[in-house]
């Protein structure tokens, strides 16, 4: 890419206020850019009035950078003296302008609309119209999570006061469903954000975002997991697929793509681009009335832009996925003993490469623990396919493992150490691994459960609401809401915070899931709400 973009799907554009209790409104706004900022440059974004005289102007410096650069812009006009009580469609313009390079290029330019309502309090609430949000729907692999075997996320926008425990969401492939947020571990569901940041509570007009992790559906499976018999990989299925999602028990939205022959998502016309994340963006169905009214005009899709070139192409939402060559059968053997040896040096490579440095090294956490049970598993399984390997083939049959050309008796070999050592750590990781999770354990149901195992305290830190550390049991257990604070700099011009958590009923099921990040190398403690 070599033009600087402001991709429209990140862009957000409304209505604020300082407080609650201020007078009238100021715009704010947010959006991401991607590719070469030049230097000593500033981003202005600039408003007009209804009848298109000039209203104001508000820069941001910016820092330079390279064609793969990806550059946050999130701001407000909501002092006193500039704020307004005029409704209408406002024109704005986003510019790059840098006076050493001779630069002044219009970015994005477009309209947004301001209405009013009074509340309660008897004063206006200003909102912006954005019921466009619902026409469509967004699709992604989360590669950054797990590149070996990413999840299949979605991402869509419900009317009139929509909860995230009210909904229910289905993947059906080929009319079939496969899978269930009614089944524990499958589907999680989690409110994104709210469209638009409205200065009042009118919850008949907002549009809301919701995400919905499919952890039970991956694009693909490059590696060895315990529980992935389990998952419907998409990669190995082709064919048609549906998002159903229910409110109240009832049908509400209907999100169709597709898996070609290929084993990859047919990627469309429209691609964006998300905090360093590829989506594919899609026509979603609208189902029932429990949106209330909706004025979803087509046109007004992301700001009057709803077809763009965002310089991304199919290739983009698997960039992350290892490309694996096949391997030629060795020569002389017949094709049903090559098909046997291909699938003992693909199984035993596997091993080797993702346990053999843990095995050897291992030590008696959670982690070691669940990859120990693993390796038993596996190579029992690969045990009766190496004597039947042995026993029609050569003594001088060689196979690959893990890219060296190995002889049979030595992968065997390889594979009964490799089971000997797991065997040793499962024995003292239960031991010490019951001893210390006990506790927890006896405090601990559900989904709470299952995240501290895979997060095992005094290896990860847990705050609940305004950062306030909590370690025990006993504090575990009578905390709503559950943090964990990270940093991440994934080409940003500053490194950025991230706090990720989750809010549990009483039984230690989630019900609503929370991402924020920002600039810094720690998150204020309102990011722990």
């Amino acid at each position: 890419m070599t033009r600087l973009f402001l991709c429209p799907a990140t862009l957000d554009v409304r209505p604020a206020r300082g407080n609650s209790w201020d007078e009238g409104w100021g715009p704010a706004f947010s959006f991401e850019l991607r590719g070469p900022i030049p230097s000593a440059s500033q981003v202005i974004v600039s408003f007009c009035w209804p009848d298109g005289s000039d209203w104001l102007c508000v820069p941001f410096d910016t820092a330079e950078c390279g064609e793969d650069g990806r550059t946050r812009v999130e701001g407000s006009a909501v002092e006193e003296s500039l704020r307004t009580g005029k409704t209408g469609s406002f024109p704005f313009s986003v510019r790059l302008v840098s006076e050493l390079e001779g630069v002044d290029e219009t970015l994005f330019s477009s309209t947004f609309d301001v209405e009013a309502r009074p509340v309660s309090s008897g004063r206006l609430d200003y909102h912006t119209p954005c019921d466009w949000r619902l026409l469509h729907g967004s699709l992604w692999l989360d590669l950054a999570g797990d590149a070996d075997a990413p999840v299949l996320v979605s991402a869509l926008c419900l009317k009139n006061g929509a909860e995230a425990w009210e909904l229910g969401a289905y993947l059906f492939h080929n009319g079939k469903k496969v899978l269930s947020s009614e089944t524990s571990g499958q589907i999680e569901i989690s409110a994104a954000r709210v469209f638009p940041a409205a200065s009042g509570d009118l919850d008949d007009v907002a549009v809301r975002e919701f995400q919905f992790e499919f952890r039970a559906a991956r694009g693909y499976i490059g590696a060895e997991y315990q529980d992935m018999d389990s998952w419907h990989d998409l990669s190995k299925n082709p064919g048609a697929y549906e998002i159903k999602v229910t409110r109240q028990k009832k049908l509400v939205r209907i999100l169709p793509f597709s898996v070609g022959e290929d084993g990859r998502i047919v990627p469309g016309d429209l691609l964006s681009e998300k905090d360093g994340t590829v989506q594919l963006l899609l026509p979603i169905k609208i189902a029932g009335t429990l949106d209330g009214p909706v004025q979803a005009d087509a046109s007004a899709a992301f700001y009057g832009h709803a077809s763009w070139d965002s310089g991304l192409d199919a290739s983009s939402l698997y960039a992350s996925r290892p490309e694996v060559s096949p391997e030629e059968p060795e020569a002389g053997l017949s094709e049903d003993v090559a098909a046997l040896a291909q699938e003992v040096s693909d199984r035993a490579s596997k091993l080797y490469r993702w346990y053999w440095a843990d095995m050897e090294n291992g030590d008696t956490s959670t982690g070691c623990l669940e990859a120990s049970e693993r390796v038993v598993e596996l190579t029992g399984e690969l045990a009766p396919l190496l004597e039947r390997l042995e026993s029609v083939s050569s003594d001088t049959l060689s196979l690959e493992l893990d890219g060296t050309t190995t002889a049979l008796s030595e992968v065997r070999g390889k594979m009964q150490r490799l089971r000997e050592m797991a065997g040793r750590w499962l024995r003292l990781s239960r031991e010490e691994s019951g001893a210390t999770l006990e506790p927890y354990r006896q405090l601990l149901a559900n989904d709470k459960l299952r995240i501290l195992e895979e997060h095992p305290p005094g290896d990860y830190r847990y705050y609940t609401s305004h950062k306030t550390v909590i370690e025990s049991p006993e504090e575990l257990a009578a905390a709503a809401v559950w943090y964990f604070e990270g940093t991440a700099n994934q080409g940003y011009l500053n490194e950025r915070w991230t706090v990720k958590g989750w809010r549990f009923d009483r039984e230690g099921n989630i019900v609503e899931r929370f991402d924020e990040s920002g600039f810094g190398t720690q998150a204020p403690a309102s990011a722990f709400r």
